[in-house]
């Protein structure tokens, strides 16, 4: 019998969400471009998610000085990766019980579309009460 090996899948959860209270807003890069490559070069699947699907906002604070980190710098610099950030797997899409953990990205976007989102709620819960890995930075 053939006995099929599967990867350990990770689902990187990001904002959609542009403006907080009227200030620009986005995903802090860093909180994602590090998991990322951790995650990647562990051999694992990596899914990049938000609410709404489609190209994540970067918060361009988390790109300035003293922030833009080398794990950051490599992302903005890799087509794949920075494809996926533009072409996000919408959250609803996600059949969370193929998924071996999930891991919630920073930056100030997050107040607006993850704390009243019950797609991210359910998610959470499910994959906690199965004993998989859920995570937030």
């Amino acid at each position: 019998s053939i006995k099929l090996s599967t990867m350990t899948k990770v689902v990187l959860v990001s904002t959609s969400a542009t403006s907080l209270q009227g200030h620009d807003t986005g995903l802090w890069i860093e909180e994602l471009a590090a998991p990322y490559y951790e995650f990647k070069k562990a051999g694992y699947e990596v899914v990049i998610a938000s609410p709404a699907g489609g190209p994540i906002p970067i918060d361009k604070n988390s790109m300035g000085e003293g922030f833009f980190t080398d794990a950051a710098k490599k992302f903005m610099h890799d087509g794949e990766a920075v494809g996926e950030l533009c072409h996000s797997t919408k959250l609803d899409s996600i059949d969370f019980a193929s998924v071996d953990a999930i891991f919630c990205c920073g930056g100030h976007g997050t107040c607006v579309d993850f704390h009243d989102n019950a797609t991210l709620k359910s998610a959470i819960e499910s994959m906690y009460a199965a004993d998989k890995v859920v995570s937030a930075v």
